[in-house]
């Protein structure tokens, strides 16, 4: 057995991963941060999206091992200090607004009573369509041929994606292209993609329907659960700090305004699209009248993060329990 391996399997069991958390998270919160969860015959190389039997498994583990708590809850032991009895705290928090979220998730949600915050991005909800990157993903998926993608006219490389490449593996290869494609600016991003689809011949249209966004009646359903808080994640979900001042405070405000109206509740709690923030967007997110900012910083919280830049730890399709485990006592495996 390799070391990581080892490792891993020493951090997952049971006396010793109760030891760490409890000595490793003294103080500390830890905040989840899932995408989209499916029905487990949905086949997708996705790490954004989990099969629901994990998602079961894992909010299971969290019950077990955990006191989750709402986010709010969450913002008041940081700012007020934190007296630990018991077992360590999480919570559990969703980007984007996809469908599943509302057909596959809140069912295992309210049956366990856990409290989530969903931090939705309106553009798509108001208008029905997909997030560019989830195209990208769906293109991308079991192409018949080796895919060959030149992006060189654009500054980014040439992106290999040989056809019997599944799993982690063709994750990795789909997430160096993503990574890529989000250094440019948007319409040239755009410009991108339409050369990407002219390589692949959009694959992915059949897949189409598996990562929709909610429609504006289950967010409105949803907002209604007492276990499940609203949050904003922009309108346009453009990187923030890629958007000159004026337009991404209108992106930001236009998110909180959609929410409140279709919701009929206030929104106070922000994420920032793909985690991305600096000053400009910090202070764009609190004249905008929201009471944090969630990042992708990837540690527990505690009192010494600024309520504007609190970090989360995310959750993907390929992580094992061991993984799940390690990841919750707050622990980076180095491999």
């Amino acid at each position: 057995m390799n070391p990581k391996h080892t490792c891993l399997r020493l951090l997952g069991s049971a006396q010793i991963g109760s030891l760490l958390r409890r000595a490793l998270l003294r103080r500390k919160i830890v905040i989840l941060m899932y995408h989209e969860v499916l029905e487990d015959d949905k086949e997708l190389e996705a790490w954004t999206v989990l099969r629901s039997s994990d998602f079961l498994w894992q909010m299971e583990f969290l019950r077990r091992h955990f006191q989750v708590i709402s986010l709010d809850a969450a913002l008041h032991l940081l700012e007020e200090g934190m007296s630990w009895n018991g077992r360590p705290r999480a919570v559990v928090t969703f980007d984007d607004g996809y469908a599943g979220n509302a057909r596959c998730a809140l069912p295992i949600i309210e049956a366990l009573e856990i409290p989530v915050t969903v931090f939705v991005a309106t553009e798509a909800v108001e208008i029905g369509g997909l997030y560019w990157y989830d195209r990208v993903i769906l293109a991308l998926q079991h192409a018949e041929t080796d895919l060959g993608i030149d992006l060189g006219a654009f500054g980014l490389g040439v992106y290999c994606l040989p056809s019997g490449v599944t799993g982690e593996c063709r994750w990795t290869g789909i997430q160096s292209l993503l990574s890529a494609l989000k250094t440019l600016l948007p319409h040239h991003r755009a410009n991108a993609i339409d050369c990407i689809f002219r390589t692949t011949g959009e694959h992915g249209n059949r897949l189409t329907g598996l990562l929709s966004p909610m429609s504006i009646e289950d967010v409105r359903l949803i907002s209604q659960s007492p276990l499940v808080t609203i949050g904003a994640h922009s309108h346009c979900h453009n990187l923030l700090v890629q958007l000159g001042d004026k337009e991404a405070l209108e992106s930001i405000e236009r998110s909180k305004e959609l929410l409140e109206r279709w919701t009929g509740r206030p929104v106070g709690f922000f994420a920032y699209p793909n985690g991305d923030f600096n000053a400009r967007v910090i202070k764009s997110v609190a004249h905008a009248g929201f009471e944090c900012g969630l990042t992708t910083v990837d540690r527990p919280a505690s009192a010494r993060d600024n309520c504007f830049t609190l970090p989360r730890i995310g959750i993907g399709r390929y992580d094992t329990q061991e993984l799940f485990s390690a990841k919750l006592s707050g622990i980076r495996v180095p491999w």
